[in-house]
C-alpha cells in the first residue's frame, strides 16, 4: 500500500469495508476528475475483488474502455487484514489526500495507529459523532484533518477541525442510460453494515408489498443467511449486480436501526433515472437528516446534486497541487 500510494501525487481512500457499499462510488467519481493529476485509489474492503470492481464500474457507467483501464491500472485494493498490518500510515510524498469516509481515521486510532502528512486529509463526514473527532483532535497521531460536512445535517463547524460546508454529489453525467426499465420491479438495499434488518422485520416488508410488484428484489451479502425470505416472487441478489439500472422501477427505502444515513446515493440515482421512491416505516418523525435532506434535494433542485469541477472538495484539491 506504502509503494504504490506515495508515488501518486493524490490518494482517494476507502477503509475498513466489506462488499459493495456507496463510498466506492465516491471514490470512483472523484477519481474520475482528479486523473489527470496524478490521482490513486486504494480499497481496504473484504469481500470485493479486482473482478467485482470492475463489473461494478462496467455496470454503473458509461466509461470508455481506456477509461475503466485508467481507473484500475490506478486502483490498488487490499483485505482489511493486509491494510492493518501497517503501524504508521505516511502519506508525506503526497500532495493531497482524500478519505471519502472522515471517520476511517477514528478506526485508525481506536487501533493505536499513526498517520503522518506533510499536506491536511481531507474527509468527507459521514458520521454523527462529534465527540470521536475532539477526542482524537488530543491523541498523539499525527492527523492534519479538514472535514468537508454538509451542514445542514452535521450543524456548524467543529471546534477542533477546520471544516467546510460541502454537499455530496454523484458523477450524473457519466452514468449510463437506462433504455428498458422493468416495470411493476421493486428494489431494497439491504447491507451486513447499518441496514442488517432482522427477518421478521423484512419478511412484513416483502408481505406487504408483494401483491404491488411482480418481483421484488433485495440486495444482500450472504444469501444464506435471508434464503428464508426468498419465493417466485422476491429474488436474492449480492453486489454488484448485473443491468441494475434496468433491473426495477421503484426503490423502498427502508429505516435504519442507528436512524441516520449521511447521504443516500440510491435516492438521487433513482430520480435521475425517473423511478418511483418509496419510504418505508418513515413519517415526519423520523430524525434522520441525512436522508430528509437528501429528499429535499431531490424534489428541489436535482441538477445540484451533479458532481462537477465545481465541486468544493475538487476545487480546494486543485489548489493544493497547482
Amino acid at each position: 500500500m506504502r509503494e504504490f500510494v506515495k508515488n501518486h501525487s493524490i490518494a482517494i481512500l476507502n477503509l475498513h469495508r466489506e462488499g459493495v457499499c456507496g463510498h466506492l462510488f465516491e471514490v470512483i467519481e472523484y477519481y474520475y476528475l482528479l486523473k489527470d493529476f496524478d490521482a490513486c485509489i486504494y480499497l481496504a474492503y473484504d469481500k470485493l475483488s479486482k473482478e467485482q470492481f470492475t463489473n461494478l464500474i462496467k455496470n454503473k457507467y458509461s466509461f470508455t474502455d481506456s477509461e475503466i483501464k485508467n481507473i484500475l491500472d490506478h486502483t490498488l485494493i487490499q483485505t482489511n487484514k493486509e491494510f492493518m498490518l501497517n503501524r504508521i500510515y505516511d502519506f508525506t510524498p503526497n500532495k493531497a489526500v482524500i478519505l471519502t469516509e472522515v471517520h476511517d481515521v477514528i478506526r485508525l486510532s481506536n487501533t493505536g495507529k499513526a498517520v503522518i502528512s506533510n499536506k491536511p486529509l481531507l474527509g468527507l463526514r459521514c458520521s454523527l459523532l462529534p465527540d470521536q473527532f475532539e477526542r482524537v483532535a488530543n491523541k498523539r497521531v499525527g492527523y492534519n484533518l479538514k472535514i468537508f460536512q454538509d451542514y445542514r445535517i452535521y450543524g456548524d463547524k467543529l471546534s477542533k477541525w477546520e471544516t467546510f460546508d460541502h454537499k455530496k454529489r454523484l458523477l450524473f453525467s457519466k452514468y449510463k442510460k437506462a433504455s428498458n426499465i422493468q416495470k411493476d420491479s421493486a428494489f431494497i438495499y439491504l447491507s451486513t453494515e447499518c441496514r442488517h434488518l432482522s427477518l421478521d422485520y423484512i419478511k412484513k416488508i416483502t408481505d406487504y408489498y408483494e401483491p404491488s410488484f411482480d418481483k421484488i428484489y433485495l440486495s444482500v451479502l450472504d444469501k444464506n443467511h435471508y434464503s428464508s425470505v426468498e419465493s417466485n416472487k422476491i429474488k436474492l441478489l449480492v453486489p454488484p449486480i448485473d443491468n441494475f439500472v434496468e433491473l426495477f422501477d421503484t426503490f423502498i427505502y427502508v429505516p435504519l436501526e442507528r436512524q441516520f444515513d449521511c447521504s443516500p446515493r440510491l435516492v438521487p440515482e433513482c430520480y435521475f433515472y425517473g423511478k418511483k421512491v418509496i419510504l418505508h416505516d418513515i413519517d415526519n418523525n423520523y430524525p434522520d437528516k441525512g436522508l430528509y435532506w437528501r429528499k429535499w434535494d431531490c424534489d428541489n433542485n436535482l441538477k445540484d446534486l451533479e458532481l462537477t469541477e465545481e465541486d468544493s472538495l475538487i476545487k480546494y484539491v486543485k489548489q493544493q497541487i497547482i
